[in-house]
């Protein structure tokens, strides 16, 4: 199901698009936001910190309204499924070895705080663009790092 939430910042309205997997509506009203994944999910802190935001912002926009026949909805879990080789269901809030159980609610939360502030500080025209901002984690190769002229200085020392 497709659904956008339009996000006021500084100005402009910031238009946020999904395409979740799977709503499950809940009885009292709430919803669960599934995601099917054929390789493997992300880790717990990996969406805690908003590195793979998807589906917290996926329930940011079902608490606007913004999924088409669901009316604003809390969301009760966010969930991925693993199929494949393996199988495996991963219920963000969760924790883990590392981490500790935490609401659903605050992430959600959270990570619209952390869109919000991305989204703010691009909005500055002095903000600088980078082409690859943290190279550590990623996982295709970017279609700017030829403008940034990278490979001139990247070295496999």
């Amino acid at each position: 199901i497709n659904g956008k939430w339009e996000i006021p910042i500084a100005g402009e309205t910031f238009t946020l698009e999904a395409n979740a997997d799977r709503i499950e509506r809940h009885r009292n009203g709430e919803v669960s936001i599934l995601d099917f994944k054929t390789g493997t999910p992300p880790g717990e802190q990996e969406v805690r910190v908003g590195l793979n935001p998807q589906l917290p912002l996926q329930a940011s926009i079902a608490a606007q309204g913004g999924f088409e026949g669901i009316k604003p909805s809390t969301t009760r879990e966010l969930l991925y499924i693993q199929f494949g080789s393996k199988f495996d269901v991963r219920s963000i809030g969760q924790g883990n070895r590392q981490l500790e159980d935490k609401p659903v609610s605050e992430i959600i939360a959270e990570t619209e705080e952390g869109l919000k502030k991305l989204l703010t500080s691009f909005a500055n025209p002095d903000h600088p663009y980078t082409s690859l901002p943290r190279p550590k984690r990623s996982k295709y190769p970017s279609a700017y790092a030829r403008l940034a002229r990278r490979s001139e200085w990247e070295s496999d020392i």
